[in-house]
């Protein structure tokens, strides 16, 4: 049997709406949980159910997969504190240390990049967690620099990042990671 060398796999992506013999080599005419993007194929994602909430009411949520691929379900609450949901259904305080709960009716936000997970509050310099850390640590803030800039936020769009920092004066600034 030949084989035939398929480069580009996925430059096309789905064509479901032509025959199968006039497509290109790298086409598909169906895929399932995968994307095509920059003419690569990479898995989609998968939804699945992994528990019930608690009678908590969070402010804001955020799942992902963890270092031994188990999903990790993450809630904020209304006071600020982060709560770890495992998919055994088991409840964990995460907050980071010296955090004195405050009710505060700001945004919350997150983000991952390069295996850390980052959740920013308008209230509090954003904090972090590595994806690769033991099981049980808690999120930890930001540092600030030696210049004194304290983080304000954290945000990703596309393949860069930036953080936003604000001097001793009040000054905003930005930094490209």
């Amino acid at each position: 049997m030949a084989m035939l060398p398929l480069r580009e796999l996925g430059k096309y992506g789905v064509i479901a709406d032509v025959d199968p013999y006039d497509l290109p080599s790298a086409a598909f005419t169906f895929a399932k949980n995968c994307r095509f993007e920059d003419g690569k194929i990479q898995r989609g994602a998968v939804f699945r159910k992994i528990g019930d909430l608690t009678t908590a009411d969070p402010v804001h949520i955020v799942g992902y997969t963890n270092s031994v691929e188990a999903p990790v379900v993450y809630y904020v609450t209304e006071d600020g504190r982060i709560i770890e949901r495992t998919y055994l259904e088991q409840e964990f305080d995460r907050t980071a240390p010296g955090y004195v709960p405050s009710f505060s009716p700001l945004p919350v936000t997150s983000t991952a990049l390069n295996g850390v997970l980052y959740l920013n509050k308008g209230d509090r310099v954003p904090w972090y967690v590595s994806k690769n850390s033991s099981s049980g640590t808690a999120f930890a803030p930001i540092p600030v620099d030696d210049a004194g800039t304290e983080p304000v936020a954290f945000r990703v769009e596309g393949a860069g990042a930036a953080l936003h920092e604000r001097d001793a004066r009040g000054l905003q600034c930005d930094q490209g990671r």
